[in-house]
């Protein structure tokens, strides 16, 4: 390829198949000059301090003919000094040593980085490049500074008790006075955080300023009774103060996917949670009560969480020995701030039944053991709201499965209205662990039942042990509405149907009626007419021929026409 430079170019086709090319602007060179830096144990990272110079080593290797070569460096803060050797003739496979000189000034600050660039020419007006390699330098402490500015809350005044949240707290303020004091590298900066409606005043001061108390203050309306003062040192060290004028609220809506959970021995069961915070901004730390035969905690064990913001989580239990037992753990949240209006809440309490696994299945319909005397069922019902008419009834299905141990129910419909009856089928039954039974539920209304009436109708299961945690259990409600029956509505129907067809008919009277009427007025009246016709023209002949002579044509008056017919013998129309 030779030693002129050159751009690459790419041509091809995309996946629509349609041809494109693309050319890089950049001149290249064929790289036979190879660059690394030779890498010390006492500077890995290239760390310069202020007011002293520090040296790079760069390995430079030829692997192509024999070239002269010159060297140079550059960087953007002027650190750069010298580079030795400038210019060296090398042979193929010729390697040589290049040092690059810096040297930092004395207010170099900490943490600032410069890029530094080696070039290798073939020439010394560096046009020719063959290669080059970019290096950071960053101005460090050999002493390094870990210590934040350490802030103190020195005096706040006035209060917001009673005023905030209240549209009077516009007119209310308060005052914070803070110090910040570094004793590393000196502070940089003092701003402040979560407050934007008040003000931040910050007394004069240089940059870097070192064991030197420095104040600051902040106002505000009660509004907004919280501020957080952030000051920071050179090298990036951070200290805060936080001043409240009210308590943080801890508050929580939570929603468990259950309360209740069968634990087998040798299991491990999870309960997921959902979690909002109604609250203040603040970290968390999520507890559950220990008992001293489960294994309970909760993913995540803590956390940090906005206003408003949402987060999802689970209970992990176990069970530590092979009897049965109910436990009831309550799941608590606790708050890492003291400056809160309450440490700790309840979030929500999960119920276990420890079932060791001898005891899954009874065999004895009837029976119970001691130990197993906690009842829990649950239904599946399709639906909370049920019509029934009035003198009839209504059949209704649903499920119940037992969570607990193995027994024998009573199941009854219960309602305060005397004129409706239930009753549930099967009843009594037998049901064993986590055993799911359908059954019929059928509810009837007296005739005489009025409409309209609403009652809840509670489905309720009585255990036959006498050792039950509870002697009879709701296992779900109905709200029942009282309707009127079909025939009624057929009834009320037909009414209204006949009362129709009676006043379409009294409609058709009235027309025929209306009808009739107006005909015998137009037949009066064109006889009248008739007749009035007929008068106007009495005394003329009825057949007399027309005679052009006596047609008027308007030429003539009337009185000359009348006396032309008279002095002819023609009789005029009023002649006696």
């Amino acid at each position: 390829m030779g030693t002129d430079r050159f751009r690459i170019k790419v041509t091809g086709f995309d996946t629509t198949g349609a041809k494109f090319q693309r050319v890089k602007p950049t001149l290249f060179t064929l790289g036979d000059v190879k660059l690394s830096q030779n890498v010390h144990s006492s500077n890995s990272s290239n760390a310069i301090f202020p007011g002293e110079s520090s040296e790079l080593e760069i390995s430079v290797v030829n692997t192509g003919d024999f070239q002269q070569l010159y060297f140079n460096a550059s960087d953007d803060l002027n650190f750069f000094r010298s580079i030795n050797p400038s210019q060296r003739s090398l042979g193929k496979n010729d390697s040589l040593l290049l040092r690059v000189f810096l040297a930092a000034p004395s207010d170099a600050k900490y943490g600032v980085t410069s890029t530094v660039t080696v070039f290798v020419s073939q020439d010394s007006g560096f046009t020719q490049l063959v290669n080059f390699m970019v290096l950071f330098v960053t101005v460090a402490s050999k002493a390094p500074d870990l210590s934040p500015p350490l802030c103190n809350v020195t005096s706040q005044s006035g209060s917001c008790a009673g005023v905030y949240g209240r549209p009077e707290c516009v007119s209310s303020t308060w005052v914070a006075h803070v110090t910040f004091n570094d004793s590393g590298e000196g502070l940089l900066s003092i701003t402040s955080r979560e407050n934007r409606n008040g003000t931040l005043k910050v007394a004069a001061f240089n940059q870097g300023a070192a064991n030197t108390p420095i104040s600051a203050s902040f106002t505000s309306s009660c509004c907004h009774p919280k501020v957080i003062f952030v000051g920071v040192d050179l090298v990036g060290n951070m200290g805060t103060c936080s001043v409240s004028l009210v308590p943080d609220i801890v508050s929580f809506r939570v929603h468990p996917n259950t309360s209740d959970v069968t634990l087998y021995p040798g299991e491990t069961i999870k309960v997921p949670f959902t979690l909002v915070n109604l609250g203040s901004k603040g970290s968390f730390l999520f507890r559950v009560t220990k008992t001293s035969s489960l294994i309970s905690y909760v993913i995540p064990f803590s956390l940090s969480l906005k206003t408003n913001a949402s987060t999802t989580g689970h209970v992990v239990i176990a069970s530590r020995f092979n009897t049965s037992e109910v436990k009831t753990i309550s799941v608590r949240a606790i708050a890492q701030s003291d400056a809160v209006n309450v440490k700790e809440v309840n979030l929500f309490n999960v119920t276990v039944f420890v079932t060791p696994r001898g005891q899954r299945i009874t065999s004895t319909p009837g029976t119970s053991t001691a130990a197993l005397k906690y009842i829990r069922l649950q239904a599946n019902v399709p639906t909370h709201d049920l019509s029934l008419e009035t003198g009839e009834s209504s059949k209704f299905n649903f499920t119940v499965m037992n969570l607990a141990t193995a027994e024998t129910f009573t199941f009854h419909a219960l309602t305060s209205q005397p004129r409706i009856n239930g009753n549930v089928e099967p009843s009594p039954i037998f049901m064993d662990h986590q055993q799911t039974t359908s059954f019929l539920l059928t509810l009837s209304s007296e005739p005489n039942t009025p409409l309209g009436i609403v009652t809840q109708v509670n489905i309720t299961a009585t255990p036959a042990s006498q050792n039950a945690d509870v002697k009879t259990l709701v296992v779900f409600s109905l709200t029942v509405t009282i309707d009127r029956n079909t025939s009624s509505k057929d009834k009320e129907s037909g009414e209204k149907s006949r009362e129709k067809d009676d006043g379409m008919k009294k409609w058709q009277i009235l027309l025929i009626f209306g009808t009739t009427t107006l005909a015998i007025l137009l037949v009066t009246f064109l006889v009248i007419l008739g007749v009035s016709r007929r008068y106007c023209r009495r005394g003329r002949p009825e057949n007399h021929p027309v005679n052009s002579a006596n047609i008027n044509l308007g030429h003539e008056p009337d009185d000359v026409i009348a006396t032309r017919l008279l002095s002819k013998g023609t009789p005029v129309l009023g002649q006696i």
